[in-house]
């Protein structure tokens, strides 16, 4: 339990007390500001594990979740930069639209040909699953980092493509 009576440093040290990072919370307290490194004074501030602040907790929380959030954005989008997503010449197949992921993979496995997800590298972002709810990324990231990988797969083929675009988004 944490008793006591804060003087000049009263931010930075109360959430350093309460297991909260100085440099990435900020929540305020009886209309004080205990946001980083914040020289305030107060008296008779009591708290137990951070249960008497008023949203301690969830300012934690919260910024572990964004710190999380941003890290594994960080990560896949690193990933999609350097994973192998190379298809030999005139083997390429695109697809964009509702249906023509199955339609695509259908022909280019009976054609000898590869779709991004048959590339070793997306394969593997096929696999992680980021549109899934666990995946800790909104649909933005998630759609983000799948641009990319995209982006690379059209610019290192060649020669004849085939593509199934038909009910395709027009942004697509």
């Amino acid at each position: 339990m944490l008793t006591g009576t804060y003087t000049p440093t009263l931010g930075q040290q109360v959430l350093t007390d309460l297991g909260l990072s100085p440099t990435t919370a900020a929540w305020t307290y009886a209309g004080l500001s205990l946001g980083a490194g914040v020289g305030v004074a107060a008296s008779a501030f009591t708290a137990a594990d951070g249960a008497g602040a008023p949203g301690a907790a969830e300012a934690t929380a919260a910024a572990n979740t964004e710190s999380a959030n941003q890290a594994t954005y960080a990560y896949y989008l690193q990933k999609a930069q350097t994973l192998d997503v190379s298809t030999a010449p005139n083997q390429a197949v695109f697809y964009s639209g509702p249906g023509n992921r199955a339609l695509a993979e259908s022909f280019a496995m009976a054609n000898g040909k590869t779709t991004l997800e048959m590339t070793p590298g997306g394969s593997w972002l096929d696999s992680q699953k980021l549109f899934e709810g666990g995946s800790n990324l909104s649909e933005d990231q998630a759609r983000t980092i799948w641009s990319t990988l995209s982006q690379r797969y059209a610019e290192s083929a060649s020669g004849t493509a085939v593509g199934f675009v038909d009910g395709a988004r027009p942004s697509s």
